[in-house]
């Protein structure tokens, strides 16, 4: 009976550590999260002051830079608004690290006005790393 109770005892503990992994893996930890953003691309390859200066697009914009490359998007919807907020308050200046592909997809022209939906983690560092985008429309 002692052995039958340490090998469940042992896949008790298994199941527990790869049960965390999966939070491990989308990058919950203390300090950030997944985040799954809904909103516009409003302008590629332009800052946040330039589109201010205009009368443009009132609302909840965010500059998202990638190395040299930058894009304004209205935000609508972020899955967890009091993180997004916490890490991306004012001024709201976001550093992107994204592969080349799917950072390209945010900046195309077909992108521009449509709505837009972005999966990504929160990192520690308060970069947004995108994982995933879709665009609708």
């Amino acid at each position: 009976m002692t052995r039958l109770n340490k090998i469940v005892s042992t896949g008790m503990v298994v199941a527990l550590l790869l049960a965390s992994m999966d939070t491990i893996a989308h990058g919950r930890d203390a300090r950030g999260g997944q985040a799954f953003i809904k909103g516009r691309v409003v302008c590629a390859r332009c800052s946040l002051d330039e589109l201010r200066n205009t009368a443009a697009e009132p609302g909840q914009l965010y500059q998202f830079t990638r190395d040299h490359d930058r894009l304004v998007m209205q935000v609508h919807a972020v899955n967890d608004y009091p993180l997004w907020r916490s890490y991306f308050g004012w001024p709201a200046e976001i550093s992107v690290r994204a592969q080349d592909a799917v950072f390209q997809r945010l900046l195309a022209e077909e992108s521009l006005f449509k709505d837009v939906e972005i999966s990504g983690v929160v990192s520690s560092t308060g970069a947004l790393d995108i994982f995933d985008v879709t665009v609708h429309g």
